[in-house]
C-alpha cells in the first residue's frame, strides 16, 4: 500500500504541466499490503502469547508482568484480526463498487479456509496417532492444568477428525474434539465473513449500512462481541475508500496525535487487568483497544511507513500460517523439549528461554513451509468459484 508521500508524488508526477491528455486513470489496488502485514505481526503476537506467556508464564513472573501486558496479549491480537478482515473483505466493494467481488470472495470463503486448517489438524490428528504429543507430560512441570492439561483429552479418530475440521471448527462454538483448540476464533471469522458479505449484498449507501450496523450491534455485543470488529473494519474500509485516513494523515500533527494515542492503547492494555476497576468485558474493551489502535495507524504516514516495507510484507504473507501451524508444535516439540530439559521438576530461566526460541523457530520455519498449503488453497478455491459460477 502506498504511504501518503508516494501517493502525493505520484499524483505530482502524473499531473500535466501543459494541456496535455491526462494519462489513462488505473483501477483502485484491491491489495492493501499494509493491512496485510498488520496481520502478520498480530499473528506473531499470538505466537509469542503461547510460546513464551502461556507455557511459561507461570514459571517465570516476567512474562507475566504489566509491562509484558500488551506484548503477550492474545486477545489484543485476535480483535485486530476481525477488524482487519471485515475491511479486508469489504475493500474491493467500496473500492470499485462491484458486487461480482464480493460474490467470488463469498464463494470461495469455505474453501479457501477449510483446506489450511485441514492441514493444519491433519498434523495434530498424526502426532496423536504416532504417540508424538507430549503435552500432557509437560503440565504439570509447568504447571498449567488450567490451560495446557485440558487440550487433546480424547481419542483420535477419523470420524471426529473430519467432523471437526469440515463443519466444528466453524459452526459448532464448542465441539468437544478440538483438534487444534487455538482456532476457537474460525467460527467468529466465518459468521463475521457472510455478516460482511450479506451486509454488502443487501445495502447500496452508506446510510443503509450504518442502520444495519445499528441494528446488528446489540446483538453482536451480546452474542460475541469480537464480531463488532468486523462492523468497525467495514466503517474503516468506506472511511479509506472515501480518502478520510489520508485527508486526516496530511495534516502535520497527526503523526504525533497517532504515536500518542497508539502509546495510550498499548499502556491501557497493559494496566487494565492490574487497576481496582471492574474487570468484565474483556472482549468489548480489547475489541474497542484494537479499534483504535488500527485508526491511529491509518492516520499516520509514519506508522503506515512501520509496516509497509519489505520486513513486514513477508511476515504478513506467513499471517495464517503462523496461526495454524503454532498448536501442533507446541504440544509436540515444545513440550518435548520441556521435560527432556526439566525432568526434575525445577525450570531454570536460561533453559526455558532457549525452549523458547527453538520453538519460535521452528514455528517460523513451519509456517514458511506452509506457504505451499495456503497457495494451493487458493489455487482450489478459484477453482471452486470456476466451477460454481459456470453453473
Amino acid at each position: 500500500m502506498e504511504t501518503i508521500v508516494d501517493a502525493r508524488r505520484r499524483n505530482a508526477a502524473s499531473s500535466p504541466s501543459t494541456p496535455a491528455a491526462s494519462p489513462p486513470k488505473l483501477a483502485p489496488k484491491l491489495r492493501l499490503h499494509m493491512l496485510d502485514a498488520i496481520r502478520g505481526w498480530a499473528a506473531v503476537q499470538v505466537l509469542f502469547f503461547h510460546v513464551c506467556h502461556e507455557m511459561f508464564g507461570h514459571a517465570l513472573p516476567e512474562l507475566n508482568a504489566p509491562w509484558t501486558n500488551f506484548v503477550f496479549n492474545g486477545a489484543f491480537a485476535v480483535a485486530v484480526f476481525f477488524v482487519l478482515s471485515g475491511e479486508v473483505l469489504a475493500h474491493g466493494y467500496f473500492m470499485r463498487g462491484d458486487l461480482g467481488i464480493v460474490r467470488k470472495l463469498a464463494i470461495k470463503r469455505y474453501v479457501r479456509l477449510t483446506i489450511p486448517i485441514f492441514v493444519s489438524c491433519l498434523a495434530v490428528f498424526l502426532l496423536m496417532k504416532g504417540g508424538l504429543i507430549f503435552s500432557h507430560e509437560a503440565t504439570p512441570i509447568l504447571k498449567r492444568e488450567d490451560w495446557l492439561g485440558g487440550m487433546l483429552n480424547f481419542e483420535a479418530s477419523v470420524r471426529t477428525f473430519l467432523s471437526y475440521t469440515l463443519f466444528g471448527v466453524y459452526f459448532d462454538p464448542t465441539p468437544e474434539f478440538k483438534y487444534n483448540p487455538f482456532l476457537w476464533t474460525m467460527s467468529a471469522e466465518m459468521l463475521g465473513s457472510m455478516f460482511v458479505f450479506a451486509t454488502l449484498f443487501l445495502t447500496r449507501t452508506t446510510r443503509q449500512r450504518a442502520a444495519v450496523y445499528a441494528l446488528t450491534a446489540p446483538f453482536m455485543a451480546i452474542y460475541n462481541p469480537f464480531l463488532l470488529g468486523f462492523t468497525i473494519g467495514m466503517i474503516f474500509g468506506e472511511m479509506r475508500a472515501k480518502g478520510v485516513f489520508e485527508r486526516i494523515a496530511a495534516h502535520r500533527a497527526a503523526n504525533w496525535a497517532a504515536l500518542f494515542i497508539v502509546f495510550d492503547v498499548a499502556l491501557g492494555v497493559s494496566l487494565y487487568p492490574i487497576l481496582p476497576v471492574p474487570q468484565g468485558a474483556v472482549a468489548h474493551r480489547i475489541t474497542l483497544a484494537a479499534a483504535i489502535f488500527l485508526f491511529a495507524v491509518y492516520s499516520s504516514g509514519w506508522l503506515q511507513r512501520l509496516f509497509d516495507n519489505r520486513l513486514s510484507h513477508f511476515i504478513g504473507e506467513l499471517s495464517f500460517p503462523i496461526y495454524l501451524v503454532h498448536f501442533p508444535i507446541i504440544v509436540s516439540l515444545q513440550s518435548f523439549l520441556v521435560i527432556a530439559a526439566f525432568s526434575d521438576g525445577v525450570v531454570t530461566r536460561p533453559t526455558a528461554y532457549a525452549i523458547m526460541l527453538a520453538t519460535l523457530a521452528a514455528a517460523i520455519a513451519a509456517a514458511m513451509a506452509f506457504r505451499t498449503v495456503e497457495r494451493f488453497a487458493i489455487r482450489a478455491s478459484n477453482v471452486f468459484f470456476a466451477a460454481i459460477d459456470r453453473l
